[in-house]
């Protein structure tokens, strides 16, 4: 059975940790691995899910918002709009 509470926990760290390392690809590939090794398929699904979650609310949310007031450009709102005219 899955503990969703350890899961929200280390997709919390899992998240934190990706957006320190992101600059490096292959320390991002090391970490991925070891976070890979320490829980099965399963787990590690749901840990990337929560750990991409934190990201789009915190870090992803923020640098959206100091993209538009440094450039007036609204990326949000344009990924919507490929979103959307792929939708259709």
């Amino acid at each position: 059975m899955l503990d969703m509470n350890r899961i929200t926990e280390d997709g919390t760290r899992f998240a934190f940790i990706l957006t320190t390392i992101c600059h490096d690809p292959a320390v991002v590939d090391v970490v991925i691995g070891r976070v890979m090794a320490h829980h099965s398929k399963q787990e590690f699904g749901y840990v990337f899910v929560s750990a991409l979650s934190v990201m789009t609310r915190h870090p992803l949310a923020d640098a959206v918002a100091a993209i538009k007031a440094a450039t007036g450009r609204d990326i949000q709102q344009e990924a919507q709009g490929q979103l959307d005219a792929q939708s259709r």
